[in-house]
């Protein structure tokens, strides 16, 4: 194939078919810019980042327009995006408007509570909304290094979170266990990827599963005990990763 062709395929494909429906994952994007450039150049504090986080929720949710697709009559075809990367389908749209919506209930709820105060309210909206895109695109994920990716974007902010409580050491002990911790998982959890992925020769996860089931009557009839035991390990370390 033309070289050219590609590339305009490509292209075309991002523009048309993948940015438009993950048009939630990018206005919360926007939003996190949005409150960090105000915070640098609003040097007297005098915006509250509530309302920028509150208007980009708010704004993700109407991009996603999970209520076009209520009822029998509106289908959500299976569509897969950036070359595979990710895919559209039934349970993204619901899981997603769920993540938001409980968005929106987390900003409405800290505002209520006064807990953050202005002075720190920005930075933990924008780990806060950070961390809802790593969940988003879990949700989304058909590939297994964009599993990897999307939830190490749901947990390093995590980890930021649970140590922005100012003097206080409990808070700071959390962090750097939480950090650690995670740090250990997500190397298991990749390890365990890598040694999936060579063992099935792709790191599409529909592929993934169409070459487990034409693996597994095989090794169980040839009696292939290693590459059962390498499948095993692969599961373990995965599952250890997710767990955690």
């Amino acid at each position: 194939m033309n070289l050219n062709l590609l590339v305009d395929q490509l292209i075309a494909d991002t523009w048309q078919t993948s940015l438009p429906r993950i048009g939630p994952e990018l206005a919360l994007c926007v939003t996190v810019l949005v409150m960090l450039a105000a915070r640098v150049f609003d040097a007297g504090r005098r915006i509250d980042p509530f309302f920028f986080a509150l208007i980009g929720s708010l704004a993700a949710l109407y991009v996603g327009q999970p209520w076009a697709h209520l009822g029998p009559s509106a289908p959500i075809e299976r569509i897969e995006l950036f070359t595979g990367m990710l895919v559209f389908d039934g349970f993204t749209v619901f899981v997603r408007t769920l993540l938001i919506l409980f968005l929106v209930l987390f900003v409405l709820f800290s505002k209520l509570s006064g807990i953050p105060d202005r002075e720190d309210s920005a930075d933990i909206y924008a780990l806060f909304i950070g961390s809802t895109i790593g969940m988003c695109l879990m949700v989304s994920a058909n590939h297994l290094f964009v599993v990897f990716l999307a939830v190490e974007m749901a947990s390093v902010p995590s980890y930021a979170l649970a140590g922005l409580l100012k003097n206080r050491p409990k808070s700071s002990e959390a962090a750097l266990k939480y950090s650690v911790y995670g740090a250990g998982a997500a190397g298991v959890m990749l390890y365990g990827i890598s040694l999936l992925a060579g063992l099935t020769n792709t790191a599409h996860l529909p592929t993934v599963a169409l070459r487990l089931t034409e693996m597994l009557p095989a090794i169980y009839a040839e009696g292939h005990t290693h590459e059962l035991m390498a499948l095993a390990v692969a599961g373990l370390m995965i599952g250890v990763g997710l767990a955690f």
